[in-house]
């Protein structure tokens, strides 16, 4: 049997062996006795026996008593070793006893515990004898023991010996007390254990270093000792710690308490890799100020940390970190403190003598230092205080013995002068050291001196700097009809840059100068066309392959052409870049497609001529049908052309903000954020950012809410609708804002939905109206392409005169006089405005969509706030069906929170609230969040049901998608969808409506909300009538569809329909 002995349990029972003996009476064999189940028969049972145990054998290794090893039980008594052999009455055949095994009996083990746990036998024999002592029979038995393994841990002490010391600056190392190390466990069996143990001495929270040691043989001082420790107190080690008074300055206050800090660990000798901590230990050490002797002491005080720190001759000090931003009239200022510790002034003339003090400055690590005017700066620190004058001379300053003999050094570091630094990391941190030195004498008795009596005292100061951008953010807006620009608190004049890019003879535009577009404003038009280029042109016309700025009109896509450029080649005039976004290319049109250009072939690496459709069938990289590449090079231009040259001095160009619709990605803010940094090379890291318009106008409402709302309190719960019209797009943003419990206002983003009804949508349905009172021909409002160019022209003209003559002036009872090129016309207003089309479009644009998006979030259509953006919302009779929608809708007054048109604030409040958003909101000290997600449509699958009904799943709703803060991969949940055998397809949806909304629309051919983005044939998945579908968002929001397993190629969201009505009526007069 297997017994395993704990030695440290006092109260080991006995334990019996075999459980069960028997002596059985049988016929005479040569063994009459052996354990169940042997049974025997004998008719003559009485009879006397004895039963003891002999031929014990234990190991050499254990430590037993010999004599309590076994007890016999016979007849409920129990019978020691030394009452044996055991006499037994036979009164029947099976007679039983029972043998019992003494655990107490080992008390130890000579062999010391190894990793993997010993066995040890012992062997014994069971003998029966009769009354002359007689053998009748025998039987061997062994026990196999092995020792349960000891929890052994070392226990450790600080013993010392002078809890109080006497300062002296004539003695050096005085031993203070030691530290014991000791094994509670005395037993053979115990392992020896590795010790490490590691002294320290703290005054508060500052280490003073090897102050406190221990003593090497060799007389050598260690802050650390590793020994092997053996079992048992009396192998206890002593380590005897000593402290070097010589290293530690006289107490400024009476007593100095000091803390000693004892940390050790250990691992057992035979397993040295397992290091097990154990608890630190702390005792208290007194010293006693020697209020006798002169002696300096040097303090640093830091009130921005609320410390105070004793220096020594030759210390460092760091301190912590200083941020500011250029030529900031911040200081920081440090506090020296020259104090003479001894207080008995009894002996004349003794005392502290201080004299030539003097700092220095220099920057580490090779940086360079610069001014706003480009000058390296090496001198950043003043020194000044009232004894000043006397410690920078040659006679010093005297500091006797006495109570508050001292003074006191203010060190200023001013960073007035510092505007650049060079050489640095991206965070613009850098390292000044000041290195501050005197001359000084302790004179203890008061004796005459020389000046071979004098010591050096030297000190470094380290200031850890980072100098933090320039203040001021750049903003651009790049909206449907005009580009903002605001730097700091300015609006930026784009449309002055604008005139001078084109008046400029190199730019070869000189005769295309004449421009009504944005006239009277600070912007720029954000209309693009293709430019046709100089047949003798020989450089590339794309911007972003050109290596530095040519002439504007070497372009093949032109920003912002003046608006008798537009004229002139109106055959090429594009949509504009918002309504672009989303879709891979350009619809298919003569005159897009005949468009040459130049560019690097990507097979010569030279440049040559193409033809736009050529380059889109050799499905070149930087063909021009392509809308991403038409976007990269409207903003290469855009901040190449107009907005660097304007922003001043590059190197205070550190922030940047950029806004962007809904229809861009991920991809899109890429190639705007390279674009940023190549045009701004100072521009810091963590300082370009991006906003979101409907953030943008939340974050300005937020901002001035108290300009909007002459009562109540910005923290009470609202329900704000963003109605933003400009000319391309009608975007709708319904938020809500509430106060958490944490007192923060938290501004979450539910929903939004867009449409292209806008400010040219409107223009169009004017021309129609006008048309149909017998105005204006037909022909001037064909949204088919048009190839004649006059007609084209007369279109523009007609575009102008609507924007510019007719709705600036659209309001019941007036009569509106108009020009369409040579000819004058007058309307009345009120025709117009109760014209079915009209009344119908602003049904459209008000209630019909204000309820789309209240069914599509999901909620009553609670709102208390509409906030009317963008220059469209100028239309009186506009404004004034918004107001009445919402209040029928809502059953309740609104705020309406309209702008300034005079300073055209409807235009600049996006740039002016992605301002405050990154500057005010997105701070980690902000009261405001602002949250919205990655996408704010909804995904799914559409497919034919038996009969032909097409039925629609929704696969990812768009409250299920994560917020932006949120980048890399989403998986939507994995659905069963039945049924699909009867349809030869399925096809992937976009959509901003509900499930059943968009089944129900889609079946009747209504899809302004929802648009198709692939459509894979059910031959794929092998017709089958049942799909295992997903949806996955990759980090750029593109969207892949897995069916059974398989994963389709990654769809961007979709943008605008190029190819819907809506869209085309959209961008008249231009033709598609």
């Amino acid at each position: 049997m297997d017994i395993i002995i704990d030695l440290k349990n006092e109260k080991r029972s006995k334990v019996n062996v075999e459980m069960s003996w028997k002596i059985s009476v049988a016929e005479r064999k040569d063994n009459f006795w052996d354990k169940l189940p042997w049974i025997r028969n004998n008719q003559n049972i009485e009879r006397h026996v004895y039963v003891t145990i002999q031929n014990i054998s234990v190991p050499k290794e254990i430590v037993y008593d010999k004599d309590k090893l076994f007890s016999i039980v016979s007849k409920q008594q129990e019978f020691g070793m030394e009452t044996f052999p055991v006499g037994i009455w036979l009164t029947q055949q099976d007679t039983p006893f029972q043998l019992f095994f003494n655990q107490q009996a080992i008390s130890d083990c000579n062999e010391a515990q190894q990793r993997i746990p010993k066995k040890y036998s012992i062997s014994f024999d069971v003998v029966v004898l009769d009354e002359d002592n007689n053998k009748i029979d025998s039987h061997q038995e062994s026990i196999n023991i092995t020792f349960a393994s000891l929890d052994v841990k070392p226990y450790f002490a600080i013993n010392i010996e002078k809890t109080t010391i006497q300062y002296s600056s004539q003695l050096s190392e005085v031993k203070i007390g030691e530290i014991v190390a000791w094994i509670e466990e005395a037993y053979k069996y115990t392992p020896k254990l590795n010790i490490e143990t590691k002294i320290g001495i703290f005054n508060g929270t500052t280490d003073m270093g090897d102050v406190l040691f221990f003593k090497n043989m060799d007389g050598s001082r260690t802050q650390e000792w590793k020994d092997l420790l053996k079992p048992s107190r009396k192998e206890l080690q002593r380590f005897e710690m000593y402290i070097d008074l010589s290293r530690i300055s006289n107490p400024i206050e009476e007593t100095e308490c000091l803390t000693i800090e004892n940390h050790s660990k250990f691992s057992v000798e035979y397993s040295p890799e397992i290091i097990q901590p154990l608890a630190e230990l702390t005792e208290q050490l007194t010293i006693k100020r020697d209020g006798q002797s002169a002696e300096l002491k040097v303090m640093i005080g830091d009130d921005v940390d609320d410390t105070l720190t004793f220096m020594d001759d030759g210390k460092n000090i760091q301190i912590s970190e200083f941020s500011f931003t250029p030529n900031s009239k911040m200081q920081r200022q440090l506090t020296i403190s020259l104090a003479n510790a001894a207080t008995d002034g009894s002996v004349k003339q003794a005392g502290v003598i201080i004299r030539n003090f003097s700092i220095s400055d220099s920057v580490c690590n090779d940086i360079k230092v610069l001014d706003a005017n480009g000058k390296t700066q090496s001198m950043f620190t003043t020194i000044d205080g009232d004894n000043w004058e006397e410690l920078n001379s040659l006679g010093g300053l005297f500091l006797k013995n006495g109570k508050d003999s001292f003074t006191s050094l203010d060190l200023t570091f001013n960073p007035s002068r510092i505007a650049e630094v060079v050489g640095t990391d991206s965070e613009c941190t850098f390292v000044v050291d000041t290195v501050v030195s005197f001359d000084y004498y302790e004179n203890k008795k008061g004796q005459p001196y020389s000046d071979e009596s004098f010591k050096h005292f030297t000190m470094t100061l380290r200031w850890n700097l980072q100098l933090e951008p320039y203040p001021e953010w750049l903003c651009v807006d790049y909206g449907s009809s005009a580009i903002v620009c605001k730097y700091d608190k300015k609006i930026i004049n784009l449309k002055r840059q604008k005139d001078q890019v084109f008046s400029n003879e190199r730019n070869g535009y000189d005769k295309f100068t004449e421009d009504t577009f944005e006239d009277g404003t600070k912007f720029l038009s954000s209309d693009i066309l293709f430019h046709q280029l100089n047949p003798n042109q020989t450089e590339t016309s794309l911007c972003m392959e050109q290596s530095q700025t040519e002439p504007y009109n070497t372009l093949a896509v032109c920003l912002s052409p003046t608006s008798s450029l537009v004229v002139n080649e109106v055959q090429r005039q594009l949509p504009c870049l918002k309504i672009l976004v989303g879709n891979e290319n350009l619809p298919a049109n003569a005159f897009y497609d005949q468009f040459p250009y130049l560019r690097i072939d990507e097979g010569t690496g030279k440049v040559s001529h193409v033809k736009l459709k050529d380059a889109k069938s050799a499905n070149e990289k930087n063909c021009l049908a392509n809308v991403t590449n038409i976007f990269e090079e409207a903003y290469n231009e855009l901040f190449r052309y107009f907005v660097s040259p304007i922003t001043g001095d590059k190197r205070k160009l550190n922030k940047v903000v950029l806004t962007y619709p809904n229809t861009y990605t991920p991809t899109h803010l890429g190639i705007l954020r390279d674009i940023a940094y190549k045009t701004f090379p100072y521009l810091r890291d963590g300082y370009l950012k991006f906003v979101s318009e409907s953030d943008a106008v939340a974050a300005y409402y937020l901002a001035n809410w108290s300009k909007f709302n002459k009562v109540g309190n910005i923290k009470e719960k609202e329900t704000v609708l963003v109605y933003d019209m400009g000319a391309g797009t009608l975007d709708i943003t319904v938020l809500d804002k509430c106060t958490t419990k944490t007192n923060t206002i938290e501004v979450e983003v539910r929903g939004k939905i867009g449409t292209g009804k806008a400010g040219n949508y409107l223009d169009y349905t004017i021309a129609c109206i006008l048309q149909e009172l017998g105005l204006i021909p037909i022909q001037l409002i064909s949204t088919d392409f048009v190839a004649n160019s006059a007609i084209r022209v007369d279109m523009l003209n007609l575009k102008n005169a609507i924007k510019t003559e007719i709705k600036p002036h659209l309001a019941p009872g007036e009569t509106i006089s108009y020009t369409v090129g040579h000819k004058s016309w007058s309307v009345e207003a009120d025709k117009i405005i109760n014209h079915p089309k009209f009344q119908r479009y602003l049904h459209d644009v008000t209630t019909k969509i204000f309820k789309q998006i209240g069914m599509y979030i999901g909620s009553d259509f609670d709102i208390t706030t509409v906030i009317l953006s963008g220059r469209s919302c100028r239309l009186q009779v506009l404004r004034e069906s918004i107001e009445e929608a919402i209040k029928s809708l809502s059953n309740k007054d609104i705020r309406l929170v309209e702008f300034d048109s005079q300073k055209d604030e409807e235009k600049t409040l996006v740039a002016e609230g992605a301002i405050a958003q990154v500057s005010k909101f997105d701070i980690p000290t902000s009261k405001v969040k602002i949250k919205s997600r990655r996408l704010y449509a909804s995904y799914g699958i559409m497919f034919q049901e038996l009969g032909g009904h097409l039925h629609y799943v929704e696969l990812l709703n768009h409250n299920d998608i994560p917020y932006a803060k949120t980048s890399g991969i989403f998986d939507g949940k994995n659905i069963n969808v039945n049924g699909t055998s009867s349809s030869a397809y399925i096809r992937l949806v976009q959509t901003y409506m509900s499930p059943e909304e968009t089944e129900a629309n889609y079946n009747m051919g209504n899809t302004e909300f929802i648009s198709d983005m692939e459509e894979f044939d059910m031959a794929n998945f092998n017709n089958a009538d049942k799909l295992n579908v997903r949806l996955r968002l990759d980090r750029n929001n593109n969207v892949s569809l897995y069916v059974n397993g398989l994963k389709s190629i990654a769809s961007t969201p979709k943008g605008v329909d190029l190819t819907s009505d809506i869209t085309k009526q959209s961008i008249w007069p231009v033709t598609i």
